[in-house]
């Protein structure tokens, strides 16, 4: 008998899955934010990682929580927050990591002089001792012995032994090496990072309209190439030189086309077949219903639809007039006289041919690619206008299609 899965576990599911998208939104605007010889890494060395050109890395962690304060502001970040302790322990860990040969100071202390400590948080951290402490320690106001000391009073406050372990973990690092620690530590609060998003795309040269497009483009790109990398045993580490290479082409569509396009996922209406431009395709035996008939009809139906939204957002976007849609939806009919009348010339003689002639008036109109304002929109496009044109009865495929 197959387990139900309880409220409670769904919604913990839920929660961990919004983390993870948190945190590979901080991947994707760290990739945005790269200069020249950096890279960028996904779960490789840290959460999100970034390698400088001078060799030095930032370790960074991202965290996410649904709480919200009853004003609906951000809450804060408490003293005990697992989340910040676990950062500061596994990032201590790795600065006295023996498998790393770092067991002896002097090595500890060359690495953390070539590192900075980020944690991304969609928490207040105003009122946060720690995060006030290593500003202290940054700004000259603390030493690493008064950090020691700090670290031991506020493991005494707590009783809970996950918290004084992670706390344990952090002072066993030395006095010069703490203050080297916390002086490099840097705590952001950032409630929207999709926001900061926009903005860094926003920043190259994109049109405000066209960045939500980017950004899901990007999104899917980066995401291929996530699990093409995972199913190699690799970490996601992007280079700037790769990251140009790669992904340029996702800003150089929206950036240099007049008519850039969108992917649709339209819903089909529920009687297919009942759809007026059907008729006359099974008919002349464009499609037949008994051979996958209905998966044709549902694929050129999607391209119909998919025409329509597209012109209506190209409109909204001012990327076309009213005047302009419908000068191209009278070219398109322009186009298909030509073929019909070419394809019918013998039909007017002889009646017979007419099925035979319908069928490749179809099938020459259908490989016509259309412009609108100059610019090529596609196969798939000037398909749906077809469609979409016989669906209104205002072109047909028969010599007398009018009277069918």
């Amino acid at each position: 008998m197959p387990q139900i899965q309880s409220r409670t576990n769904a919604t913990s599911d839920d929660k961990q899955q919004l983390g993870f998208e948190y945190q590979y939104q901080y991947f994707i605007l760290s990739l945005l934010k790269m200069e020249h010889g950096d890279s960028v890494g996904y779960e490789a060395l840290d959460d999100v990682h970034r390698i400088s050109t001078n060799g030095s890395i930032t370790y960074i962690q991202v965290k996410h929580t649904i709480n919200v304060s009853p004003d609906g502001s951000l809450v804060g970040l408490p003293r005990f927050s697992p989340d910040l302790w676990k950062s500061l322990a596994n990032w201590a860990k790795l600065i006295a990591d023996p498998a790393e040969n770092r067991k002896l100071i002097q090595r500890q202390k060359e690495f953390v002089e070539s590192a900075r400590f980020l944690l991304i948080v969609n928490r207040n951290v105003d009122s946060n001792i720690i995060v006030q402490k290593a500003k202290d320690v940054a700004g000259g106001k603390a030493d690493g012995k008064s950090v020691k000391r700090f670290l031991d009073e506020l493991w005494a406050e707590t009783s809970d032994k996950t918290i004084q372990d992670y706390i344990s973990d952090v002072n066993k690092l030395s006095p010069t090496i703490i203050q080297l620690f916390f002086a490099r530590i840097v705590v952001i609060s950032t409630d929207d990072l999709r926001d900061d998003i926009w903005k860094a795309i926003r920043g190259k040269m994109i049109s405000e309209c066209y960045v939500e497009d980017i950004y899901h483009s990007l999104y899917a790109e980066l995401k291929d190439d996530f699990f093409n990398t995972v199913k190699q045993h690799k970490h996601q580490v992007i280079s700037y030189d790769a990251w140009i290479k790669r992904f340029t082409a996702t800003f150089e569509e929206y950036r240099t086309t007049l008519l850039p396009r969108r992917t649709y996922n339209p819903i089909l209406p529920k009687h297919l077949e009942d759809q007026v431009f059907v008729k006359e395709l099974v008919e002349i035996g464009a499609v037949d219903m008994s051979e996958d008939g209905l998966a044709e009809i549902a694929d050129y139906t999607r391209l119909c639809l998919t025409l329509e939204f597209q012109l209506n957002d190209w409109y909204e976007d001012g990327r076309i007039s009213t005047n302009q849609k419908d000068d191209f939806h009278r070219e398109a009919v322009t186009v298909w006289r030509r073929i019909h009348q070419s394809c019918h010339r013998m039909t007017r003689r002889n009646a017979t041919l007419d099925i035979n002639n319908a069928l490749s008036c179809f099938d020459e109109t259908m490989r016509e690619q259309l412009l609108l304002r100059s610019v090529d929109i596609g196969l798939e496009l000037s398909n749906g206008e077809f469609i979409r044109l016989a669906n209104e009865q205002k072109v047909g495929w028969r010599y007398r299609w009018k009277e069918c």
